[in-house]
């Protein structure tokens, strides 16, 4: 009689949680509660929509690392990322459709769940809109403001389908306040992984 086949135990992955509705990438350090900032987009594109694998790629983008200056490697350390939408919701115009009414469906109940996190970025004004409601129309550019949760600003979409980024000024003003934010989380990024390796610990 053949043996049973043993059942294989899927392994949680450590660069993956649910917080609340949102399904949220990185790894462990750029989920450390001490700095963790969660960039937050509006959906993902068809290409991640016909593979669910692929949304470990989601905010992986080389035009905002290029923003903060860091490569790659060190754009993914630093920030926890999601899209607000789960699902590909099609074309609309030149860009992609955003259904209003599912996105602050989504929103609302994630307000509940973001306190492990220092600070949110909300990119473009759909996703701010779905956060702040008529609020977002009296908030700056990359000005941060808080209602009780973690502080949020909100960011013009890095698609360079807008023609914010045909300015030089907007695209100066936008790399300084990502270079900023991205330095002083890569700072205590590195303190903490020379500190662990001090104390004969696993780094993060």
């Amino acid at each position: 009689m053949a043996g049973k086949r043993s059942k294989r135990v899927k392994k949680a992955n450590p660069n993956r949680r649910k917080v609340g509705p949102l399904d949220v990438h990185g790894p462990p350090c750029a989920l450390d509660p001490r700095w963790a900032t969660l960039l937050v987009g509006e959906a993902p594109n068809r290409w991640m929509s016909q593979d669910p694998t692929r949304a470990r790629h989601v905010l992986f983008r080389r035009d905002l690392a290029e923003l903060c200056g860091l490569v790659l490697p060190d754009y993914y350390r630093c920030f926890a990322r999601t899209n607000l939408l789960d699902y590909y919701p099609g074309r609309s115009g030149k860009g992609s459709a955003f259904p209003a009414t599912d996105a602050r469906r989504q929103a609302a109940e994630a307000l509940e769940h973001l306190d492990g996190f220092r600070r949110v970025v909300l990119l473009g004004k759909r996703v701010g809109r779905a956060f702040l409601g008529r609020r977002q129309g009296g908030v700056n550019w990359y000005e941060w403001t808080s209602d009780g949760g973690p502080p949020m600003a909100v960011v013009p979409h890095p698609s360079r389908v807008s023609r914010y980024w045909n300015d030089h000024a907007n695209v100066q003003r936008a790399t300084r306040f990502w270079a900023e934010l991205a330095t002083g989380i890569l700072s205590q990024v590195r303190a903490e992984k020379v500190a662990r390796s001090a104390r004969g610990e696993a780094p993060l």
